[in-house]
């Protein structure tokens, strides 16, 4: 039985590393391949919203992740029983760790870029006091080139087009835009297909996982 690597066990994962048959030897290709699978199978959890399919990941996760809570559940209990007699060959000095919460988790991605931004925000030089009318200025200059520019007409509050934007009426349409109907449908049986694409590639990881467990 290989020794749950670090990298498994913050991704939930250390379930997988108790049932293998690697040698026990750090800094091994084979792991590295597995850690990285299991990085790529998290990120698309937390790019994709909560569906049934995502919810039923999320649970094994949260099963492999901490066995002791789930092993009365009917269909996975006798396996995670059997997990937690091999947590108990783990060689650690300080013992066997469980992990952080799977919720906390999966909530730690978006707790993260929400203090960039706020790091982002504290260091702006503007945050308390907006900058003058000659910065701002020069901020357009050095952003927009000069045909753009020319373009805009300055109040020093806000821009307006220098172009008259000719008003158009709906009466005057004959009937129903059909195109703006048949474009609209060819999205959506877009979308259909793309979420149909998403739903085989999860359902063939489903199938790897369970085959793993």
């Amino acid at each position: 039985m290989a020794q749950p690597r670090k990298a498994m066990k913050a991704l939930g994962f250390q379930g997988c590393c108790l049932r293998c048959d690697a040698e026990n030897v750090s800094g091994l290709k084979r792991c590295k391949s597995c850690i990285d699978y299991h990085k790529l199978v998290k990120n698309m959890i937390l790019e994709n919203d909560d569906s049934i399919l995502i919810q039923h990941m999320k649970d094994l996760y949260a099963m492999l992740s901490n066995p002791e809570m789930f092993d009365v559940d009917e269909v996975h209990g006798k396996e995670l029983l059997f997990q937690q007699s091999l947590i108990a060959e783990v060689d650690f000095d300080e013992g066997y760790v469980y992990p952080e919460e799977i919720s906390d988790l999966f909530g730690k991605s978006e707790n993260v870029e929400r203090r960039i931004m706020e790091d982002l925000v504290n260091k702006n030089p503007w945050k308390n006091n907006p900058p003058s009318k000659d910065v701002v200025r020069l901020i357009g200059l050095e952003t927009w080139s000069e045909d753009e520019l020319s373009s805009l007409e300055y109040d020093g509050r806000i821009t307006k087009p220098s172009k008259d934007i000719q008003p158009t009426s709906k009466e005057e349409r004959l009937g129903e835009d059909i195109t703006i109907k048949i474009n609209d449908s060819a999205e959506v049986d877009e979308k259909i297909k793309e979420k149909q694409n998403q739903k085989r590639v999860w359902q063939d990881l489903v199938d790897d996982i369970l085959d793993d467990i």
